[in-house]
């Protein structure tokens, strides 16, 4: 049974601000950067140029609180060539050399060398995402995560750039809008809600590759875009969402052992398409979407007091988040709609402006991140900080490199639409 709901705290009325840090000989503005198209960073392991892509019009079933269009934009002027094809010509960078390494070599190569200019992924042969087979010996996998959404599931592997699809026939929801719902623990893989009326979770299989559980949301309240977090022990947390054409303000808890459902609590502002994440016992759920539009704030609740506020009244990006993720120890992860891309430390309440893939060109919906830090037995993977950006047949997929403040391309053969998509990392068992 619920308990009864908590008292929120109060707004403070002046909220904390928000400075601006950015690279040295940057402008001060905190509106859109122009950068040249060679980017730089202090210490270049890597040099490559800026994103040039060529979009495509995709419409897929979206609820109402979000019907959005593709943008209408000119192509970018490209050199005369002979016809490619359609992966060929998504590409997002043009190298100034030929040195070609896969993502597995990257570490590897940065340690031995001091700069590696026009650095790019090895196109690899590689199955189409609609080949359900995994490679029988699964012991040369490494660092996949796993999506799902409209399109189906799948798994993407870092180690050989290979996507996969997973087996989610004994799924029975239509789990369109799973961004944020993803959790991984162990050889399990947890799915919450997923559309306006969704009201069940499933458990999909590391080990069997399939969904093995289906089953309904105690608590009655499922929805779309619910965000989650793991506390690394017991507990999954499912914070807002949008379920019954009603913004949630819910805080759910999930126990992964005796898979029950309890409400504690209430947060300041009702909220979907939201980050959340766990942090010094207290949740953090940043940006996200409600009644009134984007939501500009970073909420949270603390789980001992069961108290929900504000910690930052503005997050300063454009008209709305299109990703972000947290790295686990200090710094939010955020692209905004007009491709500024910039990290929030919780520490300091600062904002740092980073270098984008994109050459300051709207970018539309809204897609995964998955924050990676590496611990495999591979040495090209060992220690090793990336950030995935999972824009799927639209934007591409692309790696973001901390240390050296720079992006690359993935190049593989994803021609899904993932906007909506939940994503999260796993470990084929």
């Amino acid at each position: 049974m619920s308990p009864s709901r908590q008292p929120q705290q109060q707004t403070p009325s002046q909220p904390p601000s928000l400075d601006i840090l950015r690279p040295q000989g940057m402008p001060l503005s905190n509106k859109q950067v122009p950068f040249s198209n060679v980017i730089k960073s202090p210490s270049p392991i890597i040099e490559v140029t800026s994103y040039k892509e060529d979009r495509g019009r995709h419409q897929v079933h979206m609820p109402p609180f979000q019907q959005t269009q593709q943008p209408q934009l000119s192509q970018p002027q490209q050199p005369q060539q002979p016809p490619l094809s359609q992966l060929q010509q998504r590409q997002p960078f043009q190298q100034h050399r030929q040195t070609v390494v896969s993502v597995q070599s990257l570490q590897l190569a940065g340690q031995q060398q001091q700069h590696l200019p026009g650095i790019r992924v090895q196109g690899v042969r590689v199955n189409k995402v609609s080949d359900p087979s995994f490679p029988l010996d699964l012991s040369q996998l490494s660092n996949q995560f796993f999506t799902i959404g409209t399109c189906g599931s799948h798994v993407f592997d870092m180690a050989t750039n290979l996507w996969y699809q997973f087996d989610d026939r004994d799924d029975k929801d239509k789990r369109f809008h799973p961004l944020n719902s993803v959790v991984s623990y162990g050889e399990n893989i947890y799915v919450f809600g997923g559309s306006n009326k969704s009201h069940t979770y499933s458990i999909y299989s590391t080990r069997s590759l399939k969904c093995m559980s289906f089953n309904d949301i105690g608590t009655g309240r499922g929805g779309a875009s619910i965000a989650t977090c793991f506390d690394g022990q017991r507990y999954i947390y499912m914070v807002g969402g949008y379920n019954k054409d009603t913004y949630l303000r819910r805080v759910d808890r999930f126990d992964i052992e005796t898979l029950e459902f309890v409400t504690i609590g209430e947060l300041t502002l009702p909220v979907c398409q939201a980050l959340v994440f766990l942090h010094n016992r207290d949740l953090y759920v940043v940006g996200g979407r409600n009644e009134k539009g984007e939501v500009r704030q970073v909420q949270t609740f603390n789980l001992e007091a069961r108290l929900s506020g504000i910690f930052l009244e503005d997050i300063e990006f454009a008209q709305s988040i299109i990703t972000s993720c947290f790295d686990g120890v200090d710094l939010i992860y955020i692209m905004d709609n007009e491709s500024e891309f910039f990290t929030i430390s919780l520490k300091t309440r600062t904002k740092t402006v980073l270098n984008s893939p994109f050459s300051a060109q709207p970018l539309s919906s809204k897609y995964s991140m998955v924050h990676f830090n590496s611990s495999s037995t591979n040495i090209a993977f060992r220690n090793l900080e990336l950030v995935f950006f999972i824009g799927g047949k639209t934007y591409g997929n692309l790696i973001y490199i901390p240390r050296a403040n720079h992006w690359i391309p993935v190049k593989d053969t994803d021609d899904v639409i993932r906007q909506f998509d939940g994503a999260a990392q796993i470990k084929i068992i």
